[in-house]
């Protein structure tokens, strides 16, 4: 039998054939699955991990013990980084199901998040106050990021606002 040189370890075997290129099912496998060998960031350990796992910072260790003994986590955590720190941070302002939300954590009618919708901000800033948790602020044109005075109503009620909607689907359907 001849001693090859298995293709993804490099370990020495005996090839039964003279066509294998594996000394054992666990690398003909992980060839197959297009899988690498690295070692572990902390004990050197040799893993075996996906080609995807690299690109999204996965497969760096052996184990969550050795996760935890890296640099890259403190405490037993990975660091979380909050507002300007992070990453994704973009100022503070958001857009949920097209309206854009603004980060003020004091305001009364903030979400679990932290945001309050800019349209609330605006109309409160013109009339002077905080507006009660009954008032809905309507865009008149229907853009939900035109945010301007102009183009702002506050209905007292969520029935008026519906109202208001009903009268002017009727209206539009009997032009039709």
């Amino acid at each position: 039998m001849p001693i090859k040189n298995c293709v993804l370890c490099t370990k020495e075997f005996k090839a039964r054939k003279t066509r294998n290129k594996f000394c054992s099912q666990e690398c003909r496998y992980s060839a197959a699955r297009k899988r690498t060998i690295g070692k572990c960031g902390v004990c050197s350990k040799e893993i075996i991990c996906m080609p995807s796992d690299k690109k999204f910072n996965k497969g760096k260790y052996c184990s969550r013990d050795c996760w935890r003994k890296s640099d890259s986590c403190k405490n037993g955590r990975p660091p979380v980084r909050y507002g300007s720190e992070n990453n994704k941070w973009n100022g503070g302002k958001s857009i949920s199901r097209g309206y854009i939300h603004v980060r003020i954590s004091e305001h009364p009618r903030r979400n679990k998040r932290g945001y309050v919708p800019e349209q609330v901000l605006v109309a409160e800033k013109f009339i002077g106050r905080f507006l009660s948790s009954e008032e809905l602020v309507h865009h008149i044109n229907s853009i939900k990021t035109d945010n301007s005075t102009d183009n702002l109503y506050i209905f007292p009620n969520r029935s008026e606002h519906t109202k208001y909607h009903m009268a002017l689907f009727c209206s539009v359907q009997l032009l039709s």
